[in-house]
């Protein structure tokens, strides 16, 4: 029944989705050529740099438009599917409680990673038409490889492969968590609520994300600094091992947020879909 749900739940997001990444990426390639005429050495009309200048600027808010508007397919879905008069139907259906939270959590991940991932692709397209007389050419290219040859040979492989693998396991926890929280807030708000749940979900969302804010700024303001201080002055394997250990423990950290998270909105969901 997981297959069929999420089959719904993609189908509903990314028949929206699709058209809006193919456009941003033509949207890119457009502000790359735009760079390229502000890039060039040659005199140009002042309206051609006026109009590049402005192209450029409305394709950075498309990218960030674009970032907003996949979160808002998810978490319009998530709240529509769910606790809305189609959310009758929900409650109907013969499937476990966690199967439906399941293909909520990984749509909401696949598409931020996919959005996530399709921003740096036209970010990239943008410096690479932009820089492509710079880029492309041999000297570039050898100087690229020489650095990374370089750090591979300082850093070594096993490390680099490592940090590598935790920080990519970090950027999908954080995306998990992300979505958890967001879907904890719409059903609180759903829960307590009886009016202006849609309001009600905002408020709690950018409450709760300013205290975390807050305490993680204070984490590193009075964390982060004597923890540097602490490790420069140990020798180079040593840094590398501690730098290995720091990823790991941030990787089970997030981990242990996520299960809580994952607990919870799984309890919270279960509570409403049975009182309702």
């Amino acid at each position: 029944m997981l297959k069929k749900l999420l089959k719904y739940d993609f189908k509903s997001v990314f028949k929206y989705w699709w058209i809006a990444a193919v456009t941003i990426t033509a949207l890119s390639i457009g502000a790359g050529f735009c760079g390229e005429i502000l890039n060039s050495e040659k005199e140009l009309p002042a309206a051609a740099l006026v109009i590049s200048t402005l192209v450029i600027v409305l394709v950075a808010l498309s990218l960030f438009a674009f970032l907003t508007l996949s979160q808002l397919l998810v978490y319009i879905r998530f709240y529509k599917n769910l606790f809305t008069d189609e959310g009758y139907l929900t409650f109907t259906l013969p499937v476990k409680r966690n199967h439906i939270l399941n293909s909520k959590l990984l749509l909401g991940s696949a598409t931020t990673l996919s959005t996530g991932l399709l921003v740096i692709i036209d970010i990239l397209i943008i410096l690479c038409i932009t820089f492509r007389k710079e880029i492309f050419n041999k000297v570039f290219f050898k100087d690229l490889f020489d650095n990374i040859e370089m750090i591979v040979e300082e850093v070594g492989v096993f490390y680099i492969a490592s940090y590598i693998f935790e920080g990519l396991l970090c950027i999908i926890l954080f995306v998990v968590i992300s979505a958890l929280f967001t879907f904890m807030c719409i059903t609180i708000a759903s829960i307590i609520a009886k009016k202006a749940k849609i309001v009600t979900a905002i408020a709690l969302y950018y409450g709760a994300s300013s205290l975390i804010t807050f305490f993680t700024q204070m984490f590193f303001m009075f964390g982060i600094g004597s923890i540097t201080e602490w490790v420069f002055e140990l020798s180079d394997e040593t840094i590398k091992l501690v730098v290995f250990l720091i990823l790991l423990m941030a990787v089970f950290f997030l981990g242990a947020i996520a299960m809580a998270f994952y607990t919870f909105q799984y309890r919270m969901l279960d509570r409403k879909l049975n009182l309702s």
